[in-house]
């Protein structure tokens, strides 16, 4: 197994004690390479450990991640490994240079030309928060969440828009708002992250829809997909230096790490990382036993290609249409099918065919539909500031 590490591109190394292989070795009985790449202006290295030179399988987080998912569509490197797994991948906005890609990612994978091998690929279900993190750095450290008003969060709305279509319509920006926006507390009052939970997970990582990625996948490749969702809050996040760190990062980015790599077997990571509890001991442990089960037989179920497809927890169907499952990586985990469904469908079909209507309006119709549009919010507004004023204990009888 060849680990790829993340940090995006600007930092990382692959002797720092938090990707100490010795756990996930020793668990999975594999031959384990963490490498260095290049990361600014830094060097490359790679070296041979022996082992099965057929069963070679490339897995990285993060960075590390749209690293494997690039050597995936790359002609240069396809022939380099056997199987790859993907964790919270996303593909930032392509680099064509010529050599290692000669198209768009996406060209790439719509057309079905990638390398044809098992595959495991998922993400966290609180992605986004490390982005808010970084964004907020005053609570970088605290137990609460950031206060996100109604003009921050109208401005997060615009950045996610623009990020991905450069022209900037009003309209589409509250079709975001209806999508995530919580509307039994509105959008007049100050309100805590969590009121807008579920858009500042997706925030940053707007390209990591799972569904409709696998299934272009699963349908062009004649081996098996695994898809996972990550959904484990960890007791100390991944973050926190000498144990203390943020409280409310959740089942954030990378923190899937600390479990992969058997943070609770490596003394150095106990002492700057603090202790697990029991529960996430062994949860770390069927972690590492799922990846190196998948390094040996393609399938995160069978530690070999001889044994049955496992059974209770470790019971973890490919990815197929139209059942569409995953597994839920987490202390208790369960098989559920069609993840984030709704939230594909909007951002994969509603938003871009909205975009595009809105796109061929004449000007008149445009700012006639942005008038109402904004008539529709003051209304809104409106209301709330009236039932205030009807709670205020000044206006009762």
């Amino acid at each position: 197994m060849v680990f790829i590490h993340g940090g995006g591109f600007t930092s990382g190394s692959s002797m720092a004690d938090k990707y100490s292989g010795i756990p996930l070795a020793s668990v999975g009985d594999v031959i384990l390479v963490t490498i260095n790449y290049r990361v600014g202006v830094t060097g490359f290295l790679a070296t041979a450990f022996g082992g099965d030179s057929s069963k070679i399988t490339i897995f990285g987080g993060s960075a590390g991640a749209i690293c494997v998912d690039f050597h995936l569509i790359s002609k240069y490197s396809q022939d380099l490994f056997d199987q790859a797994i993907l964790e919270a991948q996303i593909r930032f906005g392509p680099t064509v240079d010529g050599t290692f890609l000669d198209e768009s990612p996406i060209t790439i994978i719509q057309r079905g030309d990638f390398k044809d091998c098992p595959v495991i690929v998922g993400f966290n279900r609180d992605e986004g928060t490390l982005s808010m993190r970084i964004s907020f750095m005053e609570y970088a450290f605290t137990e609460e969440p950031p206060v996100i008003n109604q003009s921050s969060f109208n401005m997060l709305v615009t950045e996610t828009q623009t990020r991905y279509n450069p022209v900037r319509y009003e309209i589409v920006e509250d079709s975001i708002k209806q999508q995530y926006v919580d509307w039994l507390i509105g959008m007049t009052r100050p309100r805590l992250l969590r009121h807008n939970e579920p858009y500042i997970r997706r925030r940053s990582f707007q390209l990591s829809l799972p569904e409709d990625s696998e299934r272009d996948r699963a349908m062009m490749t004649s081996h098996p997909v695994y898809l996972y969702f990550f959904t484990q809050v960890p007791t100390t996040s991944v973050f926190a230096i000498n144990g203390y760190g943020p409280g409310w990062l959740g089942a954030g980015h990378a923190e899937e790490i600390q479990y992969v790599f058997g943070y609770p077997f490596i003394p150095e990571m106990q002492e700057w990382h603090g202790p697990m509890t029991d529960g996430e001991n062994e949860f770390s442990v069927k972690f590492m036993q799922f990846w190196t089960n998948f390094a040996k037989s393609g399938d995160p179920s069978r530690p070999d290609s001889n044994s049955s497809p496992g059974q209770g927890d470790w019971e973890w169907p490919a990815f197929t249409i139209p059942e569409l499952q995953y597994k839920e990586l987490a202390i208790d985990m369960s098989i559920d099918r069609g993840l984030k469904a709704d939230e594909c469908a909007f951002w994969n079909a509603f938003n871009p065919d909205l975009t595009s209507y809105i796109a061929s309006m004449d000007q008149t119709e445009l700012e006639w539909r942005e008038e109402f549009s904004g008539w529709q919010k003051d209304l809104e507004e409106w209301r709330m500031t009236f039932k205030e004023y009807q709670e205020d204990p000044v206006c009762s009888p």
